[in-house]
């Protein structure tokens, strides 16, 4: 389906900027810091069996995108906490 797509653009901008950006997104409105990864990792395998499924299922190693997804997450969520117990 998406084959004109260049393989080296969708592994590496396309896909970890929508797992990544929804993974964080999800986390900081549900204000859970564990969410992002598990989002993140999730959306991940279902865009790498979307993306396969008519070929060899084969799990690339972008194993880290859930933990930089823990990391930005963590980052807006211990500002949020810092910037609330300031001000009161």
């Amino acid at each position: 389906m998406f084959h004109y797509i260049d393989p080296y653009l969708w592994q590496l901008v396309i896909v970890p900027t929508l797992t990544i950006g929804l993974g964080v997104a999800i986390a900081l409105h549900l204000k859970r810091l564990s969410i992002a990864p598990l989002v993140t990792l999730i959306a991940y395998l279902g865009m790498e069996w979307f993306m396969y499924r008519g070929t060899l299922f084969f799990y690339t190693k972008w194993w880290l995108l859930p933990l930089l997804a823990l990391g930005i997450t963590f980052t807006f969520i211990g500002k949020r906490q810092v910037e609330h117990a300031s001000i009161k």
